[in-house]
């Protein structure tokens, strides 16, 4: 399925994901949660959550 990356426009395809699948831009990096949503592949930004340990 073909979307579009609201960062930079760029569009890309993505195979069909399983609800909650991480998918990132090829030109930009910028994540993305997939989500199916009246037969159509939905993106919305990704916020990484959780325990940052910092560099080691």
């Amino acid at each position: 399925m073909i979307v579009r990356c609201s960062e930079c426009g760029n569009s890309f395809s993505v195979a069909v994901p399983v609800e909650g699948d991480i998918v990132a831009c090829p030109v930009c990096e910028a994540d993305y949660e997939a989500f199916v949503r009246d037969g159509q592949v939905r993106l919305r930004a990704y916020v990484y959550e959780g325990v940052d340990p910092g560099e080691l």
